[in-house]
């Protein structure tokens, strides 16, 4: 059994234009420090971890159904789909 502390601290940011590629960067941080009840046994950690992300859509690749925004087209689209059913 162990007993511990840590602390942990995660920024993230992302933007979304329409017609340029999405964008994200996250930041987490963070440390621990633990012992085994019992031993002397002691223990700690420590992490830093960055993220980056980034997409985009290329024309006729993505599947219309589903990667279009909720147009009158799509709806068409989606209709013709379910009445073929």
């Amino acid at each position: 059994m162990t007993h511990g502390n840590n602390n942990v601290l995660g920024i993230n940011w992302s933007e979304n234009l329409p017609d340029k590629p999405s964008v994200s960067v996250g930041y987490q941080m963070g440390n621990s420090a633990y012992s085994v009840y019992g031993t002397n046994d002691q223990g700690n950690n420590d992490f830093h971890s960055l993220n980056l992300h980034s997409a985009y859509r290329v024309a006729d690749f993505a599947n219309p159904v589903f990667a279009a925004p909720l147009t009158g087209e799509r709806k068409d689209t989606l209709r013709k789909l379910q009445t073929a059913e």
